[in-house]
């Protein structure tokens, strides 16, 4: 346990008894310890830190064991809307019904918005259509979009 205020809490709460305080202490780190034991290495931010271990002076306070990185989500999304303005940008993508009533316009369910720069979209933009191409060119097969997409997004094949 390397956090003052917590050490400053449990002081307060066993009323100074330190035996106590040190026994709360190798208990957090043998159940620390056993769960650690328990997940499979992935890699981390750096060798030897562990989520709640704590920094002194630019050293690990406890050292053995690694951060286990949050997983990165991942989200299948089929539609987007993008928004610009003087200030940046944002992106909202969604992911419609897959079982819309017949004459009905169900709005899709917005999953996840990415805000940016608009700098960094123009940027965005220009490596992704890089990739695409660089894809295409590789593999000897057009992205072939349906002419009713282009009609109903007011583009060209041409735009591409």
């Amino acid at each position: 346990m390397t956090c003052p205020r917590f050490l400053a809490f449990l002081d307060r709460i066993f009323d100074g008894r330190h035996s106590l305080i040190d026994f709360i202490g190798r208990a957090t780190r043998a159940e620390r310890d056993r769960r650690l034991r328990a997940q499979p290495k992935r890699g981390g931010l750096a060798d030897g830190l562990v989520a709640g271990d704590s920094f002194s002076g630019g050293a690990l306070a406890e050292k053995g064991h690694q951060i286990m990185p949050e997983p990165i989500p991942e989200f299948y999304i089929d539609q987007f809307r993008v928004t610009v303005n003087p200030f940046g940008g944002a992106m909202t993508f969604g992911l419609s019904d897959p079982h819309p009533s017949p004459g009905q316009i169900q709005p899709p369910q917005d999953i996840v918005r990415i805000r940016m720069s608009l700098e960094h979209m123009k940027v965005m933009a220009m490596l992704i259509k890089r990739q695409i191409k660089a894809y295409e060119e590789q593999a000897a097969a057009l992205v072939n979009i349906p002419r009713q997409v282009y009609n109903n997004m007011g583009l060209s094949q041409e735009d591409w």
